[in-house]
């Protein structure tokens, strides 16, 4: 087929529509589902509150019985059962945690009662109804969905599933992700390179992207550049749901990456893309095995994995809502760009603002522009400039770390 580079958001829509999710499922344990996919809606069967309780240690109370004396009859600590009905004109001593009695509408904190004894409580004049009073269900009622299919589950989800008593879930089967490197000049870091060779820097970059968005790829080796030997290792490849390669997809004379994948039935969905950084990016389909080819050079191929290729991984393992989010913000320094084609610009985004790295001045070939920017901005072909103080979109790169604490503080 050959290099024909497709607009930027057209080779988007080509990678949706080739995408499909998978259906294999399995039961995954409860210390296990961070980062997986629930293959069926979770239903809540124990509701959240499970009762009525306590939101504070104090006093449960009617809420009418503000400013009163009051006769204190027991105490309620958590994991108590259910305590005896409180009266009008009395008050009970009650844990966080601990069921509220029934006819109970207010606690009224421990330190908010100035005047008390071992059996009176004198009570504020003013308590406002429910105040420090959890009611059964707020949260969650039994039947309701908690989690619908195709979420990708958090540690704060777990969590939440602990609450139901639920030891495994549904969820689909991780893909089975290959990835391999091309080139004679490829040598792995655990060998001795000479002056000429180059260590393979590119799988263990796609390697680690995806093991830090919890798929689970494996590293298969470098193909070497020969097209009989290329093919032979192609054919040997079986079950996988993607394939990744990086290097061999130009015009040289080595590059045979399409017409080995093409010598084993690929077909070719598009072999390049109007875009800066990765052009020559080529998707792919072997039966049901989809197959992206990177460029060889590192900050084109991960950049393009993060953000033309990771969305639809996340489709392809049934992750319901799969686009990255954004940040809005401003451009600090106009950008100069070129219109014929989509660009991808990393940068730094701080307090708002977003500013290229080296001003754009950085080769494909570099991985220092990706170790030093935090986020990145997409512009659409026809784009000439972007003005300082434009508003725009800006995709984080990871989860940035702040060197000042009083940084993350909102202080009005």
């Amino acid at each position: 087929m050959g290099l024909i580079y497709l607009d930027f958001e057209k080779a988007l829509e080509k990678i949706e529509e080739n995408t499909t999710p998978i259906k294999r499922s399995e039961q995954v344990g409860l210390f296990d589902l961070s980062q997986r996919v629930v293959a069926e809606d979770i239903i809540c069967s124990k509701a959240l509150p499970a009762f009525d309780n306590s939101g504070m240690d104090g006093y449960a109370l009617f809420h009418e019985d503000a400013g009163k004396k009051l006769p204190i009859r027991g105490a309620v600590f958590a994991g108590d059962n259910t305590p005896p009905p409180i009266e009008p004109g009395s008050c009970v001593k009650v844990m966080t945690g601990a069921i509220i009695p029934e006819g109970a509408d207010a606690v009224v904190p421990f330190e908010n009662v100035a005047d008390f004894t071992d059996t009176t409580a004198t009570m504020p004049n003013s308590i406002k109804p429910e105040s420090n009073v959890k009611r059964k269900g707020e949260e969650f009622t039994i039947g309701s969905t908690i989690f619908t299919k195709g979420t990708l589950l958090n540690p704060f989800h777990v969590s939440m599933i602990a609450t139901q008593g639920k030891m495994a879930l549904k969820c689909f089967q991780k893909l089975k992700i290959g990835i391999l490197s091309t080139g004679d000049e490829i040598i792995e870091p655990w060998k001795s390179a000479d002056e000429h060779q180059i260590y393979n820097s590119n799988s263990i970059g796609i390697f680690s992207i995806l093991k830090q968005y919890g798929f689970d790829p494996s590293y298969i080796g470098v193909l070497p550049d020969s097209l009989e030997s290329m093919i032979e290792s192609i054919r040997e490849l079986q079950g996988y749901d993607v394939l990744f390669t990086t290097g061999g997809v130009s015009l040289g004379e080595a590059d045979f990456v399409e017409k080995a994948f093409s010598a084993c039935d690929m077909e070719t969905i598009f072999h390049g893309i109007d875009v800066k950084p990765g052009r020559p990016t080529l998707m792919g389909k072997i039966g049901n095995t989809v197959v992206f080819s990177l460029p060889g050079n590192p900050l084109s191929a991960l950049v393009n994995l993060q953000y033309l290729i990771l969305p639809y991984l996340f489709k392809m393992q049934g992750v319901q809502n799969y686009y990255p989010g954004f940040m809005e913000g401003v451009l600090g320094k106009r950008l100069k760009l070129k219109a014929k084609r989509a660009n991808m610009i990393l940068g730094n985004f701080e307090a708002g603002i977003f500013n290229a790295y080296k001003d754009a001045n950085y080769g494909s070939g570099m991985l220092s522009p990706l170790t030093y920017s935090n986020s990145m901005i997409i512009s659409a072909q026809g784009i000439e400039e972007i003005p300082e103080g434009a508003k725009i979109k800006v995709l984080p790169l990871h989860y940035p770390l702040c060197g000042n604490q009083q940084d993350l503080i909102y202080r009005g």
